[in-house]
């Protein structure tokens, strides 16, 4: 029997389509998350729902065309980081921060009153939207490579 979040696997869908990750249990992780969004448009004030203030103002900074797309991109990367996060029950998506909004590949982390937890995610640009997937490692001497 399934239940999630799991440390090993991650689900999502976007219309007719749908993705699931696994991770091998030999691997240093202890969390996994995945979101697909494709033909999905936010509206922009939906922003002050999950993005922290230091995301909005990048994403303001940002040239009006590129700021619907952007915006997408990070709600996959804030869903895969919380579906990542074991501990998310009574969590929403601003109390995970990306440290580089920009970065297509990069770390996030939330803080509890364990500190900071770190996660790491990549999202991968599809003409039609984004597919963002998050690791958070077992131990936090785990060298991580980044690719």
């Amino acid at each position: 029997r399934l239940s999630f979040p799991n440390p090993r696997l991650s689900l999502t869908h976007s219309g007719t389509h749908a993705v699931a990750v696994g991770v091998a249990q030999d691997l240093p992780f202890m969390g996994i998350g995945v979101d697909l969004e494709i033909q999905h448009a936010l509206h922009p004030e939906a922003a002050r729902f999950f993005l922290t203030e230091e995301e909005r103002v990048w994403l303001a900074r940002l040239e009006p065309n590129l700021r619907v797309r952007e915006l997408l991109r990070l709600w996959t990367a804030k869903e895969a980081v919380f579906k990542a996060d074991l501990n998310n029950e009574g969590r929403t998506l601003t109390d995970y921060r990306l440290a580089v909004p920009g970065a297509r590949n990069g770390a996030a982390s939330v803080t509890d009153l364990r500190g900071v937890r770190p996660f790491h995610y990549t999202s991968i640009a599809f003409k039609q939207g984004f597919l963002s997937i998050t690791v958070r490692q077992d131990k936090e001497d785990v060298p991580w490579s980044g690719n």
